[in-house]
């Protein structure tokens, strides 16, 4: 990843993020219908299937079930460039990094339940966890730099 200016951005996000998620909603949708016409499953379960591929995290299952990682790619991508791009200073970036870790691990405590499952939409918990190693991956990379 690399920074972008913030003017930059729309054009980071439509050739790199919204090409990504379009893929990911139409073989989302392309799943729910492909699973429901093959199990005649009712029109029940694939609105309510297709509300999850919208949903995400751990509201995903059967054919989508893998899609999470697909989810927490793509917001650490945006997010990660986002940090980068505004905040210069690496030991800020990780100390950033951190705070998310802290917080993923914490938000059962909210209470948030959705479908029946204690998740953030998209998978936003594993994200923070994911964004935390990426900021520990860049801060070791340049205090390797910083040596050599």
């Amino acid at each position: 990843m690399q920074p972008v200016s913030l003017i930059g951005f729309e054009k980071y996000f439509r050739k790199r993020i919204f090409p990504q998620l379009k893929i990911y909603f139409l073989s989302g949708i392309a799943l729910v219908f492909a699973y429901a016409f093959i199990h005649k499953k009712p029109l029940a379960f694939t609105l309510d299937h297709l509300f999850r591929v919208l949903i995400g995290g751990r509201t995903l299952n059967l054919y989508t079930s893998t899609f999470w990682f697909i989810e927490v790619y793509l917001i650490t991508s945006v997010v990660v460039t986002l940090i980068i791009s505004v905040i210069k200073s690496k030991l800020f970036q990780l100390t950033i990094g951190i705070v998310g870790l802290y917080l993923s691990t914490w938000y059962t405590i909210v209470g948030v339940s959705i479908e029946g499952f204690k998740t953030l939409p998209w998978d936003l918990d594993i994200t923070l966890m994911t964004i935390f190693l990426y900021a520990l991956r860049l801060f070791r990379v340049s205090i390797y730099s910083e040596i050599s």
